[in-house]
């Protein structure tokens, strides 16, 4: 069972917005947009009843760091919904609590909706409560939305992990391109994705797909907020490589309205911009397909020191032919090749993102050191599979 943040009734140090309006015959107390905007210091947060009305607060959900949902009743499954549409709808991606009436068994199904914390009602011996925590581990239980059961998904895991270890073994060696054309012809023929960003050194992969299979598919995330350069590169190449496959693929537009209606999502809440604009439509894109192939390279950051030749992460299997290439040996094939550079390359920007969070790379830096520059975050999220959300 994973673990949960788990507190006494109420925990007083965890500030929520107190001056809410007073209940109307519509709707639970919420605090109003203007006295929130006027109380935003660290830590803030927000109290909602499980019929709450989420739509007055649509601009602002982003920016909260807390947001707490109280159960009525354990019976009650609104305050379920509301996590789910914090998280999916509106992009919430701070710590999320139930508070009141929660039981034991219904602990899997908080963290599946994302909450990260809860606080048991009044009076609950809470050393008795994480003691049922252990007896409940759900392993048999198939939960809604849930492709099986947790021993179900055991057995899917350990016949995955036999695959992933039999691929390592048999491409241990395998030259880049070898290992993209068994990936693509061999072991995944009709359910793989070549996934491009057709940005600084992407016509590598790209050029070798085009020699692989012309019509394997190359999906292609236009955020919206791209350099034109890079949307014309994509014509560019895909004309010159004869790709007959590139998708676009681009963010659910009620998704933007509700979450980004300004656009400046970015400035406030990168990571919950980069799930809007990135994560979630890749990962819809992606729904049809077993294996995806990335452009990824050890060298680009000290995260990436470490990667593997082939992953296997939620879900599906990753093929990452160009782990072990040096910039030398990028630009060594592309001169070979006669491959045109992304036009920004030249300018000194390495790796190209999205315009308000690319930045140029200054001498001696990591190759994705301009990407959201002074800031800690160095993936957009894509990369990382979006566990369950819960605190530590």
């Amino acid at each position: 069972m994973p673990a949960f943040d788990v507190h006494g009734a109420p925990a007083a140090a965890w500030p929520l917005v107190a001056d809410a309006d007073p209940p109307t015959a519509t709707g639970p107390a919420l605090a109003s947009p203007a006295r929130l905007c006027a109380r935003r210091e660290p830590g803030l947060g927000l109290l909602l009843e499980p019929d709450a009305d989420l739509a007055p607060l649509a601009g602002l959900i982003s920016t909260l760091e807390r947001i707490a949902i109280r159960f009525a009743s354990f019976k009650d499954g609104r305050p379920f919904s509301l996590a789910r549409i914090l998280r999916s709808r509106f992009g919430f991606a701070g710590d999320l609590r139930a508070l009141g009436a929660i039981i034991p068994d219904q602990a899997g199904f908080l963290v599946r909706c994302g909450f990260t914390s809860f606080e048991v009602a009044e009076g609950f011996d809470i050393a008795a409560f994480q003691r049922a925590l252990r007896r409940f581990p759900l392993v048999y239980q198939r939960p809604w939305g849930a492709a099986g059961s947790i021993m179900e998904r055991r057995h899917a895991a350990v016949s995955a992990a036999a695959r992933l270890h039999e691929l390592r073994a048999r491409y241990s060696t395998a030259a880049a391109f070898d290992l993209l054309a068994a990936a693509v012809t061999r072991e995944f023929p009709g359910r793989i994705a070549l996934v491009s960003s057709f940005g600084a050194e992407s016509a590598v992969l790209l050029h070798m797909l085009s020699r692989i299979a012309p019509d394997a598919p190359v999906l292609f995330l236009d955020t919206g907020k791209l350099f034109g350069e890079t949307l014309r590169y994509r014509n560019a190449l895909t004309a010159l490589l004869g790709l007959r496959n590139v998708q676009t693929i681009t963010p659910d537009p009620a998704a933007v309205a509700a979450r980004d209606g300004n656009g400046v999502l970015w400035s406030k809440a990168a990571e919950a911009c980069c799930v809007l604009r990135k994560v979630e439509p890749l990962a819809r894109a992606l729904a049809p397909y077993d294996a995806w192939v990335t452009g990824r390279k050890r060298h680009q950051s000290a995260e990436r020191h470490d990667l593997p030749l082939i992953e296997h992460v939620d879900g599906r299997f990753k093929f990452n032919p160009l782990a072990a290439w040096t910039r030398a040996d990028l630009a060594a094939y592309l001169d070979t090749h006669r491959l045109p550079r992304h036009p920004l390359e030249a300018d000194g920007y390495l790796s190209i993102g999205c315009t308000p969070c690319t930045d140029r790379v200054r001498p001696g830096e990591d190759a994705r050191a301009g990407r959201w520059r002074d800031s800690a975050k160095t993936e957009c999220g894509i990369h990382h599979p979006a566990p369950l959300r819960v605190a530590s």
